[in-house]
């Protein structure tokens, strides 16, 4: 009796733990987005604080300014959170080596613009 209990009880077990995977998958792909699209509201959102003269100089600076977002070290912490979530995603095996790579490569190129705009320019 135990016997043939054993395997319907794993049987049983398996179903529950596939369902609860298929579930945190769901939530997941509704609420990475928002949380992704949040965190870079918020670097656009926020206003440096200027001291000194108090003007607002040229468009250079302010292309330099949102340069700064795109690499610096906001940047570079969404990048760690994206990693993350692609190790997370990874875990759950909801995710494409391929996918996974243009995540990683374009994180890459974001963070390593101001590097890569130098080296062509040297040329």
């Amino acid at each position: 009796m135990t016997k043939i209990l054993s395997p319907l009880l794993q049987e049983v077990f398996h179903q529950e733990a596939a369902l609860k995977k298929r579930r945190f998958v769901r939530r997941l792909k509704k609420i990475a987005p928002k949380v992704i699209g949040l965190t870079f509201v918020s670097l656009l959102v926020v206003e440096p604080a200027y001291a000194g003269t108090g003007e607002v100089s040229t468009i250079s600076d302010a292309l330099e300014y949102v340069a700064d977002i795109l690499t610096g070290t906001a940047a570079r912490w969404t990048g760690i959170i994206a990693i993350a979530c692609l190790g997370i995603a990874s875990l759950v095996g909801m995710l494409k080596f391929q996918k996974a790579l243009s995540i990683a490569v374009g994180i890459g190129l974001i963070l390593g613009a101001p590097e890569i705009v130098d080296a062509i320019g040297s040329w």
